[in-house]
């Protein structure tokens, strides 16, 4: 059987990433004027497509303070992007919890 690619589209991790952020006890979390930037701009730009082969991975560092305001507290984000797996388009999701001192 063979294995199809895992193709990812990379531009930033601010831009291909998708969070959802709220405090422990479900507040939406306000962002920065840079976050409010990211949800108008249009996504375009260099994209660099990598292919993914049996084993190989990717990976990205997202910094959520620049995105969010992020004062002490307890925190759930839920983290995605899309990828093509052979021809389907497959969204990836992951949800984190992370305290802030």
């Amino acid at each position: 059987m063979k294995v199809p690619l895992v193709i990812v589209a990379k531009t930033s991790a601010d831009v291909d990433f998708s969070v959802q952020l709220k405090s422990l006890s479900g507040a939406q979390v306000n962002r920065t004027e840079y976050g409010r930037d990211l949800l108008a701009r249009e996504r375009g730009g260099r994209r660099l497509i990598k292919a993914l082969k049996p084993s190989e991975s990717t990976a990205d560092e997202l910094d959520l303070s620049k995105i969010f305001d992020l004062p002490p507290g307890a925190y759930r984000a839920v983290v995605s992007r899309q990828v093509l797996v052979g021809t389907t388009d497959v969204s990836l999701q992951e949800t984190v919890t992370f305290n802030v001192p």
